[in-house]
């Protein structure tokens, strides 16, 4: 086993690679098999993140991992899903801890009366 400390790499586990075989570049010491886990696939799903600029709520593209519980989808970039884990809504795009996950159907309701659907907002565009 190898220890590693790039805890953002999709290889590492618990302090180790989980590579057998692993490459040192000359130059700068670094693995040549270092991935970073929010360069892959399943943390590229698009989604709308509700946000709030000015006294108004917008929609802003954002890229996460997609994920459902309990009839609720969200997204999150979080390498582990931890009880603080930010996790985005999909329906309000809203955030909130993921230990609240549980909580969610009532503010969504209350959320989607108030606001909306995130998708249905206008899109926020730099400088506004």
């Amino acid at each position: 086993m190898i220890y590693c400390c790039a805890s953002d790499c999709i290889h590492f586990h618990d302090g180790y690679c989980s590579l057998d075989d692993i490459g040192i570049s000359d130059d700068f010491h670094q693995c040549e098999e270092y991935v970073d886990y929010t360069d892959t696939k399943e943390y590229n799903t698009e989604f709308w993140r509700a946000v709030t600029m000015n006294g108004k709520i917008y929609k802003r593209k954002d890229k996460g991992k997609r994920a459902k519980e309990n009839g609720i989808a969200f997204y999150y970039l979080d390498k582990e899903l931890e009880p603080e884990t930010k996790i985005i809504e999909e329906k309000t795009g809203r955030m909130t801890a993921y230990k609240r996950l549980k909580e969610l159907p009532d503010h969504i309701e209350a959320i989607l009366k108030e606001q909306g659907k995130v998708s249905d907002l206008p899109e926020w565009k730099e400088g506004e």
